[in-house]
């Protein structure tokens, strides 16, 4: 459908377009009459105005000096012009201002249709090509945003020129929200389904940054959700900040922060940040005080995640690696494939579902220790693999070592166990070969090496026979998470 606008100041001259005009069958709508141009400018500056028919002489503002001011304010449309004059110098006027015709009162049914129709086509144009330009800056945009920097991106957007980039993301549902966006020249945005919306605002200083948006809270204080990154003054960091503004987001819902309306703003960066190699600062059950029960450590890895508003992501993360420390060292048997796990832990949106599955964890330990019935000789073999799995490590070592039996040890190990020996220390180097993957930033080799294993072709074969992928693999799906 296209928007018409009459402007005439005869009522009788708008009267009778309006009855020549087959509205309904040429896909259009009357959206407003007016009597100037003055009154014409308020109607196209509230209203969507696709084509307008204007009479030229009109007193307070001539339809002429309406195009003029229209053309200022960067409104678009098609206009037809009709007069009572002949004069070539109305005529040569309008063209140049871009008139699409010049119609001479009476107007002529015939002719005026068929304006239309060209005008109707050159709307359908314009919309198309303005919905592409939209299509290839949102795209642009969005890949300079999630990916970095798009080459397309310099050509859309004057982001070179400017001193200061901040990045934003967030949800809406008042619609008068994108009004307020339009009108400020400085801000590039796209939108998704007419509520999701991702942008960025250039050259602002960190004051007036913050006052924008303390602004934009209280205008919109129920309906409107937005995330806002750190302030960064080159562009390629202009990923950093959209990374941090999607973090804030996820830790809004997360951590069950809901409100009518919020607008988040990290200036400070504090949250940027979180070193995956200080592993040591977390609560790994493996390495907590023996004289702490089960439920004091469970509630130590539970405070460690309420202390400070970890982003989501990193939380997931963290998980992973407490569960892979508390599988090795309460020898866990792993319920379910290690995709399956890390797919669980990617759905968790919720910090109450961290706090489920730890003491579902805490459960399961309690009721494996109340089941597990190893003899003091078993314990003592299972403290020397533990000791020396890194090294070339043999049944018959340990039982010198414990001066008992080989062939003994063997058989008491294995009924307590359900395990051999060569089984038992095979499956936990894999549990340290986990840890360092998630861990470390050692090589596969190292790796191998590192838990035992002289031949890194053992060490893979080994791998995928207990995990289902290569080394390698299984760190990239866990770390993506």
């Amino acid at each position: 459908m296209c928007n018409v606008l009459l402007v005439d100041d005869e009522y009788m001259v708008i009267s009778g377009i309006t009855y020549l005009i087959p509205w309904e069958e040429l896909g259009l709508t009357l959206v407003g009459t007016a009597y100037n141009g003055e009154e014409a400018l308020e109607i196209i500056t509230e209203k969507e105005v696709d084509i307008v028919i204007s009479d030229i002489t009109m007193p307070i503002m001539t339809g002429l000096e309406f195009l003029s001011e229209a053309r200022k304010r960067e409104k678009e449309f098609q206009i037809i012009y009709l007069s009572g004059y002949q004069e070539f110098e109305y005529v040569k006027e309008g063209m140049s201002l871009g008139a699409l015709n010049y119609l001479l009162k009476p107007v002529d049914k015939r002719e005026l249709l068929k304006t239309l129709e060209v005008a109707i086509e050159k709307v359908k144009e314009s919309k198309d090509r303005d919905r592409l330009l939209y299509l290839t800056k949102r795209k642009s945009l969005k890949n300079w945003l999630v990916k970095g920097e798009d080459e397309k991106v310099t050509t859309l957007f004057p982001l070179l020129e400017s001193n200061s980039y901040n990045a934003f993301v967030g949800s809406f549902k008042d619609s008068k929200f994108l009004e307020t966006l339009d009108k400020e020249e400085d801000i590039h945005y796209f939108t998704e389904n007419n509520e999701r919306i991702f942008g960025i605002i250039l050259n602002r200083t960190k004051i007036d940054l913050k006052s924008f948006y303390v602004e934009l809270a209280r205008k919109y204080p129920e309906d409107v959700f937005l995330f806002a990154g750190p302030l960064v003054n080159e562009v390629s960091d202009l990923k950093k900040s959209y990374e941090v503004a999607v973090s804030l987001e996820d830790s809004y819902y997360f951590y069950n922060l809901i409100q009518k309306g919020c607008i988040w703003i990290e200036l400070n960066n504090h949250l940027e940040e979180i070193y995956y190699n200080t592993n040591e600062e977390l609560p790994l059950l493996s390495k907590v005080s023996q004289d702490n029960t089960l439920e004091d450590k469970i509630n130590m890895i539970l405070d460690f995640f309420n202390a400070t508003p970890i982003p989501p992501n990193h939380i997931r993360y963290f998980t992973l690696l407490l569960l892979s420390d508390a599988r090795s060292y309460y020898d866990i048997k792993q319920p379910e494939s290690y995709q399956q796990e890390v797919d669980r832990i990617r759905n968790i949106t919720n910090i109450n579902e961290i706090k489920t599955l730890f003491k579902s964890l805490e459960r399961e330990i309690s009721q494996l220790l109340d089941e597990r019935s190893y003899n003091d000789l078993t314990h003592r073999v299972i403290d020397k693999i533990r000791e020396g799995y890194s090294e070339d490590l043999r049944l018959k070592e340990v039982a010198d070592d414990l001066f008992v039996n080989v062939m003994y040890l063997g058989q008491t190990f294995k009924r307590d166990t359900n395990q051999t020996f060569s089984q038992y220390l095979n499956e936990y180097r894999m549990k340290k070969a986990e840890e360092l993957l998630l861990k470390s930033n050692r090589s596969v080799n190292e790796i191998a090496q590192a838990v035992g294993y002289s031949s890194s072709g053992y060490f893979y074969k080994n791998f995928r026979d207990a995990y289902g992928i290569t080394p390698k693999d299984f760190r990239g799906k866990y770390l993506s998470i």
